[in-house]
């Protein structure tokens, strides 16, 4: 198997799973060091991946504008497509699992719901792509970096519907 461009990782307890610019996400076993699995379905490059708190679910950011959600019980994508506006370079999921935050090359940060993929918000301030997102452990704030800038969002006072 061969891996080519970036390769983004995202580790739970037992296992890793890395995505690359060749369309995959890969499942591997840590301890054993074995390949598990191979998730195909995105259109373009994987720039992030991140597991749910609860480590069922992987969900994955391309450029292909959208975030996908797998299954890792039952191998199947549980949200096809969550679509974006550009290419998506990060996303991060909130603390109790109920929320996905996105970055993306057209400086926008967008929340979604992590269970139906609806978009609930759009963040806008950055001037260039966002490059990191990521919520806080308590799940009011969400941190995102572009080009040296980091703006701390919260989200304390947001409607999420």
């Amino acid at each position: 198997m061969g891996f080519y461009g970036l390769i983004h990782t995202a580790i739970s307890l037992k296992k890793l799973a890395s995505g690359s610019q060749d369309k995959t996400i890969q499942l591997w076993d840590i301890k054993t060091r074995t390949h598990l699995k191979t998730y195909t379905g995105h259109e373009q490059g994987i720039n992030a991946v991140a597991y749910s708190p609860d480590g069922n679910t992987i969900a994955s950011a391309s450029d292909d504008g959208t975030v996908r959600l797998w299954s890792l019980h039952t191998d199947a994508v549980l949200i096809l497509t969550i679509e974006g506006a550009g290419y998506l370079t990060s996303l991060s999921y909130s603390p109790n699992g109920s929320l996905i935050v996105s970055g993306d090359d057209l400086n926008a940060i967008y929340i979604w719901n992590a269970e139906t993929g609806k978009h609930l918000h759009t963040l806008t301030g950055h001037t260039q792509s966002v490059n990191a997102v990521e919520f806080s452990p308590d799940g009011k704030t969400v941190a995102s970096v572009s080009d040296g800038v980091v703006i701390l969002w919260d989200l304390t006072n947001l409607v999420l519907q």
